[in-house]
């Protein structure tokens, strides 16, 4: 059964007064004790499913402090929770752990999955386009008056300029070349680099 922190502090103050009386009618807490450890018990088993528990802790903690017969109700609370804290510690915590563990080694795999299927896509495309450019009559062209303008390099007495040298390309290619201005230009990204 569920209690709420009100119920629970009064259910602390009647055990505590149970004892009491019990003690003043001259019973022994030996005699007592079986009963009173089976009500904290049921008291914890309530308390530990209910909602307020930040106002049940408060009066534990008032249990620190009271002294008395209450101090076996703390005793039982701590023992209780410290059984608890072993079982997730022994149960639960390597069974999450290996759960995570398998989950990031999941992870890792499928991210090198990824990274393998996307280098093959862009290899895939770059060997597609490679090809493309190997069969493509415009790049041989252009291949071909790159050779032309290395020679004009080593003997520049052939052209006058850029202009003039674009424009015996484009009578030499016509069929496949359409621009002097293209063919101007490549001509500076090819001086860049040389």
């Amino acid at each position: 059964m569920k209690i709420d922190a009100k119920k629970f502090k009064q259910a602390i103050l009647d055990l505590d007064e149970s004892l009491k009386s019990g003690a003043e009618d001259g019973r022994k807490f030996s005699e007592m004790q079986t009963e009173y450890e089976k009500q904290c018990k049921e008291l914890l088993f309530g308390a530990v499913r209910s909602s307020s528990w930040n106002e049940i802790v408060d009066h534990l903690a008032f249990l620190i402090f009271a002294g008395g017969t209450q101090d076996i109700l703390l005793q039982k609370t701590t023992s209780h929770m410290n059984k608890l804290i072993d079982v997730i510690n022994t149960s639960c915590t390597p069974a999450v752990n290996k759960s995570v563990n398998e989950v990031l080694v999941l992870r890792a795999s499928v991210d090198s999955l990824r990274l393998e299927l996307g280098n093959g896509r862009a290899n895939f495309s770059r060997r597609g386009a490679q090809a493309k450019l190997a069969n493509d009559p415009k790049q041989k062209a252009k291949e071909e008056v790159k050779q032309c303008w290395l020679l004009w390099q080593e003997h520049p007495g052939r052209y006058k300029s850029k202009a003039a040298f674009a424009k015996d390309m484009l009578d030499k290619f016509g069929n496949i070349l359409e621009s002097q201005k293209v063919i101007e230009g490549w001509c500076r990204d090819w001086g860049k680099v040389v």
